[in-house]
């Protein structure tokens, strides 16, 4: 199993980092995307052997961010999840129609149980 991370920013977040140990804590695979250092970060992702892509919105990030998932799903059909603190806030707002799943709260254990289900074949619900 493999989880891919996309940012714009050009530096590291705390909640990526944070995730990604949980998730290699697990035996999963992480991968952090920048925008700034990528040609085409869709492409990128898509070829990247993923097979969940994480995003931190925040509300000013939230366009970009499904911008991105939508160009993403355009090239290969990989599920995301959109975590922090927009979907916290506001996750009537989302876009379920490119939003596969919303994490609302801390995502650590979350994500984890995520990442097994799609990686096994298992329930999402």
């Amino acid at each position: 199993m493999k989880v891919a991370f996309v940012q714009a920013l050009p530096f590291m977040l705390d909640s990526y980092l944070i995730l990604s140990a949980v998730l290699k804590e697990q035996g999963i695979e992480t991968e952090v995307f920048v925008e700034s250092f990528e040609d085409n970060v869709p492409q990128a992702v898509a070829d990247s052997g993923a097979q969940l892509v994480g995003f931190n919105t925040l509300t000013g990030s939230y366009r970009w961010a499904l911008n991105i998932a939508k160009e993403i799903k355009e090239i290969k059909n990989i599920p995301n999840v959109f975590g922090g603190c927009h979907p916290t806030y506001y996750p009537e707002s989302l876009d379920y129609d490119i939003v596969d799943y919303a994490c609302i709260g801390e995502g650590e254990q979350a994500l984890i149980d995520l990442s097994n289900a799609i990686g096994n074949g298992g329930d999402t619900e």
